[in-house]
Formats: structure tokens, C-alpha cells, sequence
């Protein structure tokens, strides 16, 4: 009894982080891009503890679940586009995130500038390990659909800053992040379970 309520726990603890993370936060940014934007820069710790408060609710009853230890910066990129870059604690199961990135640029006077609105994470997957690596670079579209778009080499902070910067060239090429060969060396039964980058075959929905 004892282990099955342990596991239970484990598990609402896996489904909060996978609601907060992958749920609210990118709804939160696409429903309001500049209004997200500024309440992170006022109050950070305030806003991501009522989306993990938020995330528990949807989640089922049960004892509450104590927050992660989330860090929050901005990163100015070229042509006035902001970056909310959201750190989290070591991922514990597949698709945690490593980092969040909310990136955001309002349309400028009369449309000269276009308006850009986007969401980037890199989220943890045990099955790159037998490659040296345990992360995919992913995108989330406002629609909600999710997007594996590399495997990267590495999961700092400055390799996933990179792969943002690159995603916003009119044609972005990762190859220089990912994991060296990583899609010629993957036996082909394992390629129909780990969803490909858009260079092989396609970018694959989830």
C-alpha cells in the first residue's frame, strides 16, 4: 500500500509538471504575448506559482505538491525581439524541461515590423542517452501543436539561447547543435518512437 501511494504521488507530481510546463505556461503566453511578457518582468515567482497552483487543480485531488525551484531571465536579441527564458530543476521524466524560452516582438508602427510570438523548450528524453545525449529542441505553435525539431548535443543554457536565435533566421539550420549524426546512426526500429527533426523526415506532431 504503502508503494502504490508513493507512485500515485510520483505520478500526480509528473502530470503538475507536465501541465504547468507544457499546458498553462505556452496557453498563458499565446493568449496575451505582451501582457505575459511584462508580469514576468514585474513578478515572476508570483505568476509561475499560481500557473504550478493552477497546474495541480487540473490534475486531480491530492496532497499538494511542492513547486520547482524556477529561475527567469530576459535576453535581448537582434531586431528588438525579447526573450523570457525559464529555467527549471533537473528533469525527472520525459518531456521536462531543461528551459523554457517565450519569445516575443509586437508588430511595429503601421506593421512595419512584424509581430513575433513564439515558444521554444528543450525537454528531457531518456532514449537519447545510448547517443551522449538526453534532450530534444522543441517549438509549441499557438494552436497547441508541438513540434521536435533537434536533438541537441548539449542542455545549457547558451546551447538552448542558440538554437532560439537560430529558429528565428528565415531559414534555420542546426545542424552545427545537434547531436553529430544522430539520425544516420538510429536503428530503424527506433526511429518510428523518437519524432525526427525537420530534416528527418519532418517535423512530427505530438
Amino acid at each position: 500500500m504503502l508503494e502504490f501511494l508513493k507512485r500515485k504521488k510520483r505520478d500526480k507530481a509528473r502530470r503538475q509538471r507536465y501541465a504547468f510546463a507544457n499546458g498553462l505556461l505556452p496557453s498563458a503566453f499565446f493568449c496575451e504575448p505582451a501582457w505575459f511578457m511584462e508580469i514576468l518582468r514585474v513578478d515572476n515567482r508570483a505568476f509561475l506559482l499560481y500557473l504550478w497552483e493552477k497546474a495541480g487543480k487540473t490534475v486531480g485531488k491530492g496532497k499538494k505538491v511542492a513547486p520547482g525551484s524556477w529561475s527567469c531571465e530576459f535576453v535581448t536579441l537582434e531586431d528588438s525581439v525579447s526573450v523570457a527564458l525559464i529555467a527549471f530543476p533537473e528533469p525527472r521524466a520525459m518531456t521536462d524541461p531543461f528551459f523554457v524560452a517565450a519569445v516575443c516582438r509586437p508588430a511595429g508602427p503601421g506593421q512595419e515590423q512584424e509581430g513575433i510570438a513564439r515558444w521554444f523548450a528543450l525537454e528531457y528524453n531518456p532514449q537519447l542517452g545510448e547517443f551522449g545525449g538526453k534532450a530534444f529542441f522543441c517549438e509549441r505553435t499557438g494552436d497547441g501543436t508541438h513540434l521536435n525539431v533537434a536533438a541537441l548535443a548539449e542542455t545549457t543554457r547558451d546551447a538552448f539561447v542558440a538554437a532560439v536565435r537560430e529558429m528565428l533566421e528565415p531559414e534555420p539550420d542546426l545542424r552545427a547543435l545537434q547531436l553529430p549524426d544522430f539520425w544516420d546512426r538510429l536503428p530503424d526500429d527506433q526511429r518510428a518512437s523518437i519524432p525526427g527533426p525537420t530534416s528527418w523526415p519532418g517535423p512530427r506532431t505530438e
